[in-house]
């Protein structure tokens, strides 16, 4: 289902991160759109899903759509760093934590269809950290 949709999607298209998002490479988050580095949390977080709510672990090529996704010319980058706020009691004494991310869009010029199904289906289940808080929701449309 998912990737008769994808195949309908043209190769040109808008990201939008309505919600903070919140991905690290290589160490720290990230502050501009990486489309490797947001493929790759993608297979982590689509085959995590699979595995523990699923029949098991994803079976695709995670490095292989990474590859694909250093081909994608990211265009017209309007994302801002934006931090909020929240307490946790969870050990008793209260604690507050900053959590921010980057929201935004940008155009992403020719994906090719492995990464625009990926894509897809990151758009229905939120990618990086903080996704229980409703971060990284991800949206798609043609360009």
């Amino acid at each position: 289902m998912i990737a008769a949709r994808a195949a309908q999607l043209p190769p040109d298209l808008r990201v939008q991160f309505p919600t903070p998002l919140r991905v690290k490479a290589r160490g720290a988050f990230l502050t501009q759109l990486d489309v490797p580095a947001l493929a790759q949390a993608l297979c982590w977080r689509l085959n995590a899903l699979a595995t523990f709510h699923g029949g098991g672990p994803w079976a695709i090529e995670h490095r292989q759509l990474a590859e694909q996704a250093r081909a994608i010319v990211v265009e017209q980058p309007r994302l801002t760093w934006i931090d909020w706020e929240r307490t946790s009691t969870r050990s008793g004494e209260p604690r507050t934590m900053t959590l921010g991310g980057l929201v935004g869009g940008a155009v992403l010029r020719g994906v090719p269809p492995d990464v625009r199904a990926l894509l897809l289906a990151g758009s229905l289940a939120h990618i990086g950290k903080a996704v229980v808080f409703g971060h990284g929701k991800l949206e798609l449309s043609g360009w």
